[in-house]
């Protein structure tokens, strides 16, 4: 399971908003993410990512949000994320973060193009951003009520060991 199945289903289990940027993208502009990367580029798809995000953070948390894979990795994005919440970074293995790739490939046009080397290489630029989540959290390691009851209390009573607000950023 990835950001979105998790996101959704902490969301439904204690009944907060739900929101996936993607989705809201699509939803918002009426176009899927594969025809953005076509149409308009990378550059456009990423200006609409982080307005899409921060309209998503400024609504009255709890909320959880699920966001796509690059969107940490724009220039001030770790910071505007922990400071709207909490943020989990789902740490697959790679054998099976490269099935779930290569099963969304023709959605996801970043990954066309890539042989699993150049997934590799994308994911390790991306770990540095990663990395600076509150929770890195790998569901092989660290069974998942344990992480659930984390997310419980970042979004009903604050991490008090954190510094901010309730939105839960997957």
């Amino acid at each position: 399971m990835g950001k979105t199945t998790w996101g959704r289903y902490w969301a439904e289990k204690w009944q907060v908003p739900f929101y996936d940027t993607d989705e809201e993208i699509e939803k918002r502009s009426g176009i899927c993410i594969s025809q953005w990367f076509s149409q308009q580029g990378e550059p456009a798809f990423r200006a609409a990512e982080r307005t899409i995000m921060y309209s998503l953070l400024v609504h009255e948390p709890p909320l959880i949000v699920a966001t796509g894979g690059g969107l940490p990795t724009q220039e001030g994005m770790v910071d505007a994320l922990s400071r709207a919440g909490y943020v989990v970074w789902i740490d697959l293995p790679w054998e099976k973060l490269r099935l779930r790739w290569r099963a969304a490939v023709s959605t996801r046009p970043l990954l066309q193009a890539y042989d699993d080397a150049q997934w590799r290489v994308l994911l390790e630029k991306r770990r540095f951003f990663y990395r600076q989540a509150d929770l890195h959290w790998n569901p092989e390691r660290i069974p998942s009520p344990i992480v659930e009851r984390w997310v419980k209390r970042c979004l009903f009573f604050g991490c008090t060991f954190f510094r901010r607000g309730s939105a839960l950023i997957v």
